[in-house]
């Protein structure tokens, strides 16, 4: 839109430099100055359900300029009338809530319909449409190649360099035959031993631009075979131990949509080959003001876990990371080798998983 309106301006300069004295009135489209982003997900495994929400102030010319609401208020609800308040994390307009299996008083069958509502501090009430929880499906196997790829070096020269990749065997239909819709969540865990011999256990979710979802529809086989999940470059993490995590959910037709579009969005380079932009759906809606943007998507999806271990044998045996290289002459600041806990995820604590 700022393109827009400059292109505007640039023709009225003209104009107005030209001989023709007809006055031209330039008008902004009429559009609020801001706008909501209510985002949140409800995933339910065999223990429990995780709520999250984040709730946010966009600006319309810039959206990369956020307010976090802090003082709203956000409840989970159901189909059955059951309700239970989302807590805020006092930062950043992040909430959340964990619901146990069994509770009584909220209990998580599959089959029911959940939905969120948001009311900010200046009373405005920002409601989801509902998502229904279907069945967990299991991914069944997770597998690790070791390959290479050609990357430039420091000095500009290409070198060949090692990649794992890790490819996924899942079912693609759910208990009765219906077509599953899938997205996968990835993280990583890895050992880190620092210069004092203290171990940590450091487990993140790993970078990645692409948004990893299948629908099932698509396929003539009720199963996928080696779908690639991850290509990450081979380095240190390694080098003690690694474990590639993958997060199995399902989800509903129109969350399936709402990522597709997510990911379209994320894949545009800029050519003639770009499907065109657009806007990403959503289902939010200002029950009290509906003349209020909203953006945002609450989904619901069962998920399930899986985990694939990787040893430093099976990795080529890289070299660990610490004691680091020395510094070129200056103090260099404390960091994970000094610390293990400094490393993004880092904890002493060994997960009740981790079985090497």
């Amino acid at each position: 839109m700022k393109k827009t309106l400059s292109a505007l301006l640039g023709a009225s300069c003209l104009l107005a430099l030209s001989s023709c004295l007809k006055e031209i009135n330039l008008r902004l489209p009429d559009a609020p100055a801001v706008s909501m982003l209510v985002q949140g997900k409800m995933l339910a495994d065999g223990t429990r359900a995780t709520v999250s929400v984040v709730v946010q102030q966009l600006d319309y010319f810039d959206n990369r300029n956020t307010r976090p609401i802090d003082g709203a208020k956000i409840w989970l609800l159901d189909d059955a009338g059951h309700r239970r308040q989302v807590q805020s994390l006092n930062s950043g307009g992040n909430y959340r809530l964990e619901i146990l299996r069994g509770d009584p008083d909220f209990p998580l069958e599959q089959g029911r319909q959940f939905h969120i509502e948001a009311q900010f501090p200046n009373g405005d009430l920002y409601v989801s449409a509902p998502e229904t929880l279907l069945p967990p499906l299991r991914p069944d196997s997770i597998h690790f190649e070791l390959t290479e790829r050609e990357l430039l070096d420091f000095s500009g020269q290409i070198a060949r360099v090692p990649f794992a990749r890790f490819g996924l065997d899942t079912r693609t239909a759910l208990p009765g035959g219906s077509p599953a819709r899938l997205r996968w969540e990835v993280e990583q865990s890895y050992k880190l031993t620092d210069n004092l011999g203290k171990l940590c256990y450091c487990t993140r979710a790993l970078l990645d631009e692409n948004i990893h979802i299948l629908n099932g529809q698509t396929l003539t086989e009720p199963q996928a075979k080696n779908y690639t999940l991850l290509e990450t470059q081979i380095d240190y993490r390694f080098a003690e131990g690694y474990y590639l995590i993958v997060y199995q959910q399902i989800m509903s037709e129109n969350a399936l949509g709402y990522f597709s579009e997510l990911q379209q969005m994320l894949d545009r380079r800029g050519t003639i080959f770009d499907p065109p932009a657009g806007v990403i759906r959503s289902n939010i809606t200002c029950t009290n003001a509906p003349e209020n943007v909203a953006h945002g998507f609450f989904y619901v999806a069962a998920q399930d876990t899986l985990r694939q271990y990787v040893s430093p044998g099976q990795s080529g045996n890289f070299s660990v990371k610490c004691p680091m290289p020395p510094s070129n002459g200056e103090a260099p600041r404390p960091n994970s080798c000094d610390d293990c806990l400094l490393e993004p995820g880092g904890s002493t604590q060994k997960p009740s998983w981790w079985k090497h």
